[in-house]
């Protein structure tokens, strides 16, 4: 791989350099608290208008000990190029191989593509798998709030088929990406090493679950890959 890569302008990190992962969980919380229910902006199935979550769906985010669950987030288009029914299998598979406390909650930032529907809401996919109640719509948000979207998360998830600047973006804030190979990913995901700054697995529901239950039980190595993640980005982003 080069020394560095370059990146079109218009893929390039928007985020803060160096991050924000030292984000309280106070501060977490209320940045999740305007994404879903003070600012909601997710379309629900079928176009029947914008999602309204309560404070009463929030408590799905916590465990009984109060602490936060993992929070995984993706951003995106609703399109099959995302592969949202693999994402989502994958999602389901793992939280039944991990303790309720450790089962993560998804907050999808995206919407229809402005052509159309392609592919099933993630509401409706994460339904039909039984995880309904730990998928958030978020939808579109702009680029400029994404930096807070990276530090409220544990790590980015993406099963697309081809990377685009959610990835980099990710990244470059500290946020650890777990992606899937076949793609762009494998040039900028590390998976062993004290450079390890990511997980990657075959883009196949049981071995991407593997992938998501390591992140899940593992605060620690989280943490240390998402300072290798904005290492990374600040060595090879151009």
């Amino acid at each position: 791989m080069p020394a560095t890569m370059s990146i079109p302008v218009e893929s390039r990190p928007r985020t803060a350099r160096g991050g924000t992962r030292s984000m309280r969980a106070a501060a977490r919380a209320a940045a999740i608290h305007r994404l879903l229910v003070t600012e909601p902006r997710g379309s629900l199935p079928r176009g029947a208008g914008r999602t309204a979550y309560q404070e009463a769906d929030l408590e799905r985010l916590w465990t009984n000990t109060a602490q936060l669950r993992p929070v995984l987030v993706w951003a995106g288009t609703f399109s099959t190029a995302q592969r949202l029914p693999l994402l989502l299998a994958a999602l389901a598979a793992a939280s039944r191989t991990l303790a309720p406390a450790q089962q993560p909650v998804l907050i999808a930032c995206g919407d229809q593509p402005a052509s159309g529907p392609e592919t099933e809401h993630p509401a409706d996919i994460a339904h039909t798998h039984g995880i309904g109640a730990h998928v958030f719509v978020a939808g579109h948000r702009h680029h400029t709030e994404m930096s807070t979207v990276y530090a409220v998360a544990d790590a980015y998830l993406t099963t697309a088929t081809t990377t685009d600047a959610s990835l980099w973006e990710a990244m470059a804030s500290g946020c650890p990406p777990i992606a899937v190979t076949g793609t762009g990913a494998e040039h900028a995901i590390t998976t062993g090493g004290h450079d390890a700054n990511g997980w990657l697995a075959d883009p196949d529901p049981a071995y991407l679950a593997a992938a998501i239950a390591q992140v899940c039980i593992a605060p620690a190595e989280r943490s240390r890959r998402g300072t290798a993640a904005a290492t990374w980005a600040r060595q090879h982003l151009h």
